[in-house]
Formats: structure tokens, C-alpha cells, sequence
């Protein structure tokens, strides 16, 4: 995800098995300065189209996506 400006301020990593019909959430990282602003839920929502009505997961989760998640999940 990149700004208006080109400055790189958000990344997802993510894959969807079509035969399991699973995705998984792998890496989301938002630039700190542009925390609360949803840009992250932007970026979900993004992948999450890949792989409607499937079963989604994360991997290891850092202390930020630890709050992250359950929030998005509300």
C-alpha cells in the first residue's frame, strides 16, 4: 500500500487455498505514523475478497496484531 506521495505505508501477505476453500493472513504491517486510520482493515477486507464464505486465519501474531484482530473482528 503506498500514499498519494509513493511513500510505502502498508504491506499484506496473504494466500487462499481454493480446494480447501482457507486463507491465511500471513504478514500485515501498517507504517506506525498511520495506526487507527484503517488502513489495516483496508487491507483485510482486500484479501478477504479473494476467499469469500472461507475459513481465514493468521499466523503468529506480534502484540499489535494481538489488539488488531479482535478489533476487526467487532
Amino acid at each position: 500500500m503506498f500514499d498519494r506521495g509513493g511513500y510505502d505505508i502498508g504491506r499484506l501477505v496473504w494466500v487462499v487455498c481454493d480446494t480447501c476453500r482457507v486463507g491465511s493472513i500471513n504478514k500485515i504491517s501498517i507504517d506506525p505514523d498511520r495506526h487507527r486510520q484503517g488502513l489495516g482493515r483496508r487491507l483485510v477486507r482486500r484479501a478477504l475478497a479473494d476467499g469469500p464464505g472461507y475459513a481465514w486465519q493468521t499466523t503468529h501474531q506480534s502484540p499489535q496484531a494481538k489488539k488488531f484482530f479482535p478489533a476487526l473482528e467487532e
